[in-house]
Protein backbone atom coordinates (compact mmCIF):
# COMPACT_ATOMS: atom_id res chain seq x y z
CA UNK A 1 0.00 0.00 0.00
CA UNK A 2 1.31 3.69 -0.87
CA UNK A 3 1.63 5.78 1.45
CA UNK A 4 1.67 9.36 1.17
CA UNK A 5 4.04 11.61 3.67
CA UNK A 6 2.61 15.78 3.85
CA UNK A 7 5.14 18.15 4.21
CA UNK A 8 4.14 21.02 6.02
CA UNK A 9 4.19 23.47 3.17
CA UNK A 10 1.75 21.52 1.24
CA UNK A 11 -0.62 21.85 4.07
CA UNK A 12 -0.35 25.32 4.47
CA UNK A 13 -0.30 26.48 0.68
CA UNK A 14 -3.59 24.15 0.40
CA UNK A 15 -5.51 25.82 3.04
CA UNK A 16 -4.38 29.61 2.09
CA UNK A 17 -7.93 31.62 2.15
CA UNK A 18 -6.25 33.46 -0.75
CA UNK A 19 -4.34 31.48 -3.17
CA UNK A 20 -4.70 28.20 -1.71
CA UNK A 21 -6.69 25.29 -3.69
CA UNK A 22 -8.64 24.08 -0.78
CA UNK A 23 -9.05 26.72 1.77
CA UNK A 24 -11.46 25.34 4.79
CA UNK A 25 -14.14 28.36 3.95
CA UNK A 26 -14.96 27.01 0.59
CA UNK A 27 -13.28 23.29 0.74
CA UNK A 28 -14.16 21.48 3.18
CA UNK A 29 -14.77 18.05 1.30
CA UNK A 30 -11.37 18.20 0.82
CA UNK A 31 -10.04 18.32 4.57
CA UNK A 32 -12.67 15.30 5.07
CA UNK A 33 -11.67 13.71 2.10
CA UNK A 34 -8.15 13.81 3.50
CA UNK A 35 -9.17 12.81 6.57
CA UNK A 36 -10.87 9.92 5.32
CA UNK A 37 -7.27 9.09 4.06
CA UNK A 38 -5.68 9.51 7.02
CA UNK A 39 -7.68 7.09 9.29
CA UNK A 40 -7.28 4.70 5.74
CA UNK A 41 -3.52 4.87 6.92
CA UNK A 42 -2.70 6.09 3.39
CA UNK A 43 -1.87 9.62 4.36
CA UNK A 44 0.51 10.71 7.48
CA UNK A 45 2.55 12.92 8.74
CA UNK A 46 5.61 13.09 10.41
CA UNK A 47 6.01 14.29 14.17
CA UNK A 48 8.02 16.95 12.88
CA UNK A 49 5.45 18.19 10.45
CA UNK A 50 2.89 18.01 13.22
CA UNK A 51 4.88 19.92 15.66
CA UNK A 52 5.42 22.88 12.74
CA UNK A 53 1.62 22.85 11.85
CA UNK A 54 0.14 23.01 15.19
CA UNK A 55 2.42 25.60 16.08
CA UNK A 56 -0.15 27.87 14.13
CA UNK A 57 -3.78 28.56 16.13
CA UNK A 58 -5.65 28.31 12.45
CA UNK A 59 -8.08 26.09 11.64
CA UNK A 60 -4.80 23.52 10.20
CA UNK A 61 -3.68 23.78 13.50
CA UNK A 62 -6.95 22.19 14.76
CA UNK A 63 -7.62 19.92 11.85
CA UNK A 64 -4.07 18.28 12.54
CA UNK A 65 -4.35 18.13 16.38
CA UNK A 66 -7.92 16.33 16.42
CA UNK A 67 -6.01 13.41 13.85
CA UNK A 68 -2.75 13.62 15.91
CA UNK A 69 -3.39 9.80 17.18
CA UNK A 70 -4.88 9.15 13.46
CA UNK A 71 -1.76 9.39 11.95
CA UNK A 72 -0.41 12.79 11.80
CA UNK A 73 2.63 12.72 14.39
CA UNK A 74 4.37 9.46 13.25
CA UNK A 75 7.19 8.86 15.74
CA UNK A 76 10.59 8.15 13.72
CA UNK A 77 11.53 3.82 13.51
CA UNK A 78 14.73 2.99 13.57
CA UNK A 79 14.26 2.70 9.97
CA UNK A 80 13.56 5.81 9.46
CA UNK A 81 16.56 7.53 11.75
CA UNK A 82 18.92 5.17 9.33
CA UNK A 83 17.25 7.14 6.08
CA UNK A 84 17.71 10.55 7.97
CA UNK A 85 21.15 10.02 9.02
CA UNK A 86 21.91 9.07 5.51
CA UNK A 87 19.87 12.35 4.55
CA UNK A 88 21.51 14.37 6.71
CA UNK A 89 24.98 13.17 5.68
CA UNK A 90 24.46 13.32 1.98
CA UNK A 91 23.30 16.98 2.40
CA UNK A 92 25.89 18.47 4.53
CA UNK A 93 28.29 16.42 1.92
CA UNK A 94 26.59 18.18 -1.72
CA UNK A 95 25.85 21.43 -0.21
CA UNK A 96 28.33 22.27 3.14
CA UNK A 97 27.09 23.01 6.47
CA UNK A 98 25.89 26.55 5.98
CA UNK A 99 23.19 25.45 3.64
CA UNK A 100 22.64 22.05 5.93
CA UNK A 101 22.79 23.29 8.92
CA UNK A 102 18.64 24.71 8.63
CA UNK A 103 17.49 21.96 6.45
CA UNK A 104 18.66 19.29 9.39
CA UNK A 105 17.05 21.21 11.80
CA UNK A 106 13.40 21.57 9.98
CA UNK A 107 10.93 18.39 9.13
CA UNK A 108 11.74 18.18 5.51
CA UNK A 109 14.45 15.55 6.25
CA UNK A 110 11.85 13.86 8.39
CA UNK A 111 9.18 13.36 5.41
CA UNK A 112 11.36 11.85 3.23
CA UNK A 113 13.75 9.30 5.62
CA UNK A 114 9.58 8.39 6.54
CA UNK A 115 8.69 8.02 2.57
CA UNK A 116 12.28 6.19 2.36
CA UNK A 117 12.26 3.74 4.92
CA UNK A 118 8.99 2.71 3.12
CA UNK A 119 10.81 1.72 -0.40
CA UNK A 120 8.53 2.23 -3.35
CA UNK A 121 5.20 2.64 -0.99
CA UNK A 122 6.42 5.68 0.20
CA UNK A 123 5.72 9.33 -1.41
CA UNK A 124 6.40 12.51 -0.49
CA UNK A 125 3.80 15.13 -0.91
CA UNK A 126 4.81 18.80 -1.56
CA UNK A 127 4.39 21.33 -3.56
CA UNK A 128 8.24 22.77 -3.50
CA UNK A 129 10.15 23.12 -6.59
CA UNK A 130 13.91 22.97 -7.26
CA UNK A 131 16.58 26.04 -6.73
CA UNK A 132 19.76 26.55 -7.64
CA UNK A 133 22.45 25.26 -5.86
CA UNK A 134 23.01 28.74 -4.11
CA UNK A 135 19.60 28.74 -2.30
CA UNK A 136 17.94 27.06 0.04
CA UNK A 137 17.93 23.09 -0.14
CA UNK A 138 14.74 21.81 -0.88
CA UNK A 139 12.54 18.59 -0.46
CA UNK A 140 13.32 17.77 -4.36
CA UNK A 141 16.74 17.80 -4.82
CA UNK A 142 17.01 15.41 -2.36
CA UNK A 143 14.18 13.12 -3.15
CA UNK A 144 16.06 13.01 -6.61
CA UNK A 145 19.32 12.34 -4.82
CA UNK A 146 18.01 8.99 -3.16
CA UNK A 147 14.97 7.69 -5.96
CA UNK A 148 12.42 8.76 -2.99
CA UNK A 149 9.18 9.60 -5.08
CA UNK A 150 6.98 13.04 -4.58
CA UNK A 151 3.76 14.62 -5.31
CA UNK A 152 2.52 17.53 -5.34
CA UNK A 153 -1.33 17.18 -3.60
CA UNK A 154 -2.98 17.08 -6.67
CA UNK A 155 -1.36 13.98 -8.39
CA UNK A 156 -2.12 12.42 -4.98
CA UNK A 157 -5.66 13.01 -5.23
CA UNK A 158 -5.62 11.92 -8.89
CA UNK A 159 -3.57 8.63 -8.27
CA UNK A 160 -6.30 7.99 -5.03
CA UNK A 161 -8.99 8.58 -7.42
CA UNK A 162 -10.53 11.14 -5.52
CA UNK A 163 -14.21 12.04 -5.68
CA UNK A 164 -15.09 15.21 -3.32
Amino acid sequence: MTVYWLDADACIQAKDEINGAFPFSRMRPFWDYLSLQVDNGVVRAPKMVYDEIVKGNDELSDWFSEREDRGLAIYASKEVHECASRIGDYVVEKYGDRLARPFLKGADMWVMAHAMAMGTDGVVVTHETTRPLTAIIKIPAVCSAFGIERFTIFRMLNQLGARF
